[in-house]
């Protein structure tokens, strides 16, 4: 009696495209072989990679009963270069790819069906010990920061929020996002950008919605959501010629005032600014990330540098109620 066994096969897709740009132009150039298409990251986009995205399913009438996303049930790795090219040349095919791999984790016990590839096709058992590091390294912050969610909850950010003097801070893991997150290292043309301002001179202003998940839940997904401010009519108006492809909610920016402080007040440069700057002065920055931040300003050298500005601030606060 013949036994009967479960057979399963794997299908695994492996996409790749040299960057093909021609370095001083920073584009593709007509390449002839490709015809009647511009050149070969067109054609194999049109011919393969858009199709496996929307993938139809026809009847023996040969009529559509569905169409359905390959990338959502085939384990897949995609080149970083050819995902960096169609992020701004085939945008729609490209988050089509990136949703599937969103939707497989669900099917998957929390992993999806995208795995991470060497930053470019070269032939690893050949390469020397320093460039199979870097392919590796870029190709797996390439696969993070392709999903917001991906990249931003490497940091950390994604975590819940604590509130503290009536704003919402992230609970933060990697010190560097923390500290960015506290305006310790924005460029000195942050602070003095007569942008830097309540009042907005554009039509429009986009932010990320990092209070979304606490104001909006409905609206909290794994590939991000935007905050949308409209400072003028034309705004309204420009708003109003695209809000049939967005899913939107209007919302009252006070709601909005303890997750982003720049509605309330400009960005102001703090202090400690000065402390981590001066440390990077000293060492390069390398050293000084892990030395320093990866490993947390001691207590004692920040009661040693804060000593003389608080005694300051305390002064001229005393002297001024004495007048």
């Amino acid at each position: 009696m013949k036994e009967d066994r479960k057979v399963y096969l794997t299908v695994h897709g492996h996409f790749y495209q040299p960057p093909r740009e021609n370095p001083w132009l920073e584009a593709i150039e007509v390449q002839d072989s490709a015809k009647p298409y511009h050149d070969w990251n067109e054609r194999v986009t049109a011919e393969c990679y858009t199709p496996n995205s929307v993938s139809k399913i026809v009847t023996q009438e040969n009529r559509i009963m569905d169409i359905v996303n390959n990338y959502s049930y085939i384990s897949f790795n995609i080149g970083p270069t050819l995902l960096s090219w169609m992020e701004k040349n085939t945008p729609y095919t490209y988050q089509r790819i990136i949703q599937a791999d969103i939707e497989s984790i669900s099917l998957n016990n929390g992993h999806g069906n995208a795995i991470a590839q060497v930053y470019n096709h070269i032939i690893m058992p050949l390469a020397n010990k320093h460039d199979k590091y870097t392919q590796i390294i870029w190709g797996i912050k390439d696969f993070q920061f392709r999903c917001k969610y991906k990249g931003w909850n490497y940091h950390g950010y994604m975590s819940s929020y604590v509130k503290l003097n009536n704003h919402y801070w992230p609970t933060v893991r990697d010190p560097y996002m923390s500290s960015f997150l506290k305006m310790r290292n924005y460029r000195e043309s942050c602070y003095s950008c007569k942008y830097n301002t309540v009042k907005k001179c554009a039509d429009i202003s986009l932010a990320d919605f990092s209070g979304v998940r606490d104001i909006a839940p409905n609206f909290f997904t794994k590939v991000g959501c935007s905050e949308v401010y409209i400072h003028s009519e034309k705004g309204r108006f420009l708003l109003q010629l695209i809000e049939q492809y967005i899913e939107s909610i209007p919302l009252n920016p006070k709601d909005l005032e303890g997750f982003n402080s720049i509605l309330k007040k400009e960005r102001v440069r703090p202090v400690a600014r000065n402390f981590i700057y001066k440390g990077i002065n000293e060492m390069n920055d390398k050293t000084y990330v892990e030395t320093k931040l990866m490993k947390g300003i001691s207590k004692k050298s920040i009661i040693r540098f804060y000593t003389p500005y608080l005694l300051r601030k305390f002064l001229s606060k005393f002297l001024s109620r004495k007048k």
